[in-house]
C-alpha cells in the first residue's frame, strides 16, 4: 500500500491550503510534486507524517509505516561526526549491524573518507550527502523529501541527484518529494503532480516515461518533458 489522500481539507487560519484533495502516492515509486512557493507542498509532508492533523477527511497509510524525511537543511547535530550522526538513527539495530550499514551508505555516497569530520568542516554538498545517507540507512519503507537540494547550483544538485537514483534503484522505496524545480522534477519523478496556488487542485498528473537510468538533460524525452513542464508552471489557467 502507498499512501492515499482522501477528500482532505486543511486550512491555517483564514487561508484554505486544501479543499476536498484526493491523490494517490503509488507504493514503490518516486512521486514529485509540483508546484510554486507556498502551495501546501510542505504542508502535505506534514499532514503525512501527523505533525498535522486535517480539518477533513483521511490519509491512509500503513498501520506500521516507517518514514525517514528529508528537510531543506541537512539539520545535522554539530557535535557529532558523520558516522555518529547517522548512528544516532539507527538505535534500534544491534551495533555491529549499525557500523555495517552506516559505512555501506557513505561508501555509496562517496563520504567514506569524511566520516570522521564534524559538520562545520563540510561543504552543502557534503552535508547534503550527510543527510541522504541517513534517510536510506534508517531502515523505513516510505521517504518525505522537502526540498533537500534547493539553493545548491545545477551541477551539485544533478550530481546528487545521480546519488538519489543510484540508492533507490538498490532499495525502490515509497518516495514523495516536493520541489518547485522542474530539473528536479523530470530527473527524479516517476510520477509527476503539478499542484495549482492554494486552495490547491491538481493541474496535471503526468507519468515520466524515461526509466531511472536513461534520465539526463540530453535525453530527447527528457527534454520535451520538461517544456510540458514549463508550460504548465507558466500558464496561470
Amino acid at each position: 500500500m502507498g499512501i492515499d489522500i482522501i477528500n482532505t481539507s486543511f486550512s491555517h487560519g483564514n487561508l484554505t491550503i486544501f479543499k476536498n484533495l484526493n491523490l494517490s502516492i503509488q507504493k514503490g515509486k518516486v512521486t514529485v510534486i509540483l508546484g510554486p512557493s507556498g502551495c501546501g507542498k510542505t504542508t502535505l509532508l506534514n499532514l503525512i507524517s501527523r505533525t498535522l492533523k486535517p480539518n477533513e477527511g483521511e490519509i491512509k497509510t500503513n498501520t506500521n509505516i516507517n518514514l525517514s524525511y528529508l528537510f531543506q537543511e541537512p539539520r545535522l547535530l554539530p557535535w557529532k561526526t558523520v558516522e555518529k550522526n547517522i548512528l544516532f538513527v539507527l538505535d534500534s539495530l544491534p551495533e555491529e549491524k549499525r557500523k555495517e550499514r552506516v559505512l555501506h551508505y557513505l561508501n555509496e555516497l562517496e563520504m567514506t573518507q569524511f566520516k570522521d569530520y564534524y559538520p562545520e568542516q563540510l561543504s552543502g554538498g557534503m552535508l547534503q550527502r550527510t543527510s541522504l545517507a541517513r534517510a536510506f540507512c534508517f531502515p523505513s519503507d516510505t521517504m518525505l523529501m522537502d526540498e533537500p537540494f534547493k539553493g545548491l547550483d545545477l551541477s551539485l544538485k544533478l550530481n546528487l541527484i545521480s546519488s538519489f537514483n543510484k540508492l533507490w534503484k538498490q532499495e525502490e522505496r515509497t518516495v514523495l518529494f516536493v520541489t518547485h524545480d522542474i530539473h528536479e522534477a523530470i530527473m527524479l519523478g516517476d510520477e509527476i503532480i503539478i499542484f495549482t496556488k492554494s486552495p490547491v487542485s491538481i493541474k496535471k498528473h503526468i507519468t515520466n516515461p524515461t526509466p531511472h537510468n536513461k534520465r539526463n538533460l540530453s535525453n530527447p524525452d527528457i527534454l520535451t518533458l520538461e517544456q510540458e513542464l514549463y508550460g504548465l508552471l507558466v500558464n496561470k489557467n
